[in-house]
């Protein structure tokens, strides 16, 4: 409902009527400006009208919309135009990322003390160099845990609206774009991590900060978006931890602006293998504060967030030993 808020709240605020176009991408994959005709094919009967409606609602990064012009998109993993064809790679895609995320799953569980409460991926009972290592380890799997289950989800819907609604693949973009191989920080939120939230995360958190903060006004948006997750995390009925949600997103903000300075001062921009090598590094550090935020509350080899009754990666497991 927050989330669907702020939607509301940004169509009210922009100075632009939102219409269906054909969008076209430009080389770099972002969303640029389609030719007008493409509105003329827009029906105003009431049956047209209502899938508007639901499509604006739901289509979150604007795909066919004139609003989503220069947000990245990332290029197709296939270029088959075939309904069929797409959604059975979708549903493959959907199969293989709930087994990963099953595997994943089994694997944190091992780590994680028995019982149903919440625990801490810090074990005081070991040295500091094991009891850091381990918890880097959990924050990598949690992290991963967290893309697959956007990749398993998304999959099964590209799916379900291709088959049932008879959309075109062309509006199933990839949600990520390759984030382990980010060579900035910017570069890791702005292209290759999901942009779902992007237009009222620009629109509220970034955008009113320009005229006092310049170039460093989009720490606003990680601003917003550590509040977001922290609403989120409340309406789970978890309690919160505004220091260290709120803060892992600030702190990737401060880490945006920083390599802002960095060109500023030198003229050269984060990348390359140093970039990656920067990028994983701040994220692990950071990862830490949220991954911790929810072992405590239970979110991680507990419940929701991994697999409870129906692990798919156990039940190919206990297939193999029962045929061994």
């Amino acid at each position: 409902m927050f989330a669907v808020s702020m939607r509301v709240a940004t169509w009210a605020c922009t100075g632009e009527r939102y219409v269906r176009s054909l969008n076209t991408e430009n080389q770099n994959g972002n969303i640029s400006k389609s030719n007008t005709e493409a509105s003329s094919s827009r029906s105003n009967d009431v049956r047209s009208a209502l899938w508007n409606a639901f499509d604006l609602c739901y289509n979150l990064r604007g795909v066919g919309w004139n609003w989503s012009r220069g947000l990245h998109i990332p290029r197709p993993l296939s270029k088959t135009e075939s309904r069929l064809i797409f959604a059975m790679l979708s549903f493959d895609r959907f199969l293989l990322y709930a087994i990963a995320l099953g595997a994943l799953d089994l694997s944190v569980k091992a780590a994680a003390p028995e019982g149903s409460d919440g625990w801490s991926i810090f074990d005081p009972s070991l040295p500091p160099l094991r009891r850091y290592l381990r918890s880097s380890i959990i924050t990598v799997q949690s992290g991963l845990a967290g893309w697959m289950i956007m990749e398993m989800i998304y999959q099964f819907h590209a799916f379900a609206f291709t088959i049932l609604f008879q959309q075109y693949p062309s509006q199933w973009p990839p949600l990520f774009d390759q984030p382990w191989r980010a060579t900035s920080l910017a570069k890791f939120w702005a292209r290759c991590w999901h942009q779902i939230f992007r237009e009222w995360f620009v629109a509220f958190g970034s955008r009113p900060l320009e005229p006092f903060l310049g170039p460093y006004a989009p720490i606003g948006a990680f601003l917003l978006s550590g509040i977001f997750h922290e609403v989120g995390l409340r309406g789970m009925d978890r309690g919160g931890d505004i220091p260290r949600v709120v803060g892992y997103f600030v702190m990737n903000g401060v880490g945006v602006a920083l390599e802002r300075l960095f060109k500023r001062l030198t003229g050269r921009r984060v990348g390359g293998v140093i970039g990656c090598l920067w990028v994983w590094i701040w994220q692990i550090i950071l990862g830490h504060l949220l991954i911790d935020v929810w072992a405590q509350k239970g979110l991680i080899a507990r419940s929701e967030f991994f697999f409870v009754s129906y692990n798919p990666a156990m039940f190919i497991m206990n297939m193999f030993l029962w045929k061994a």
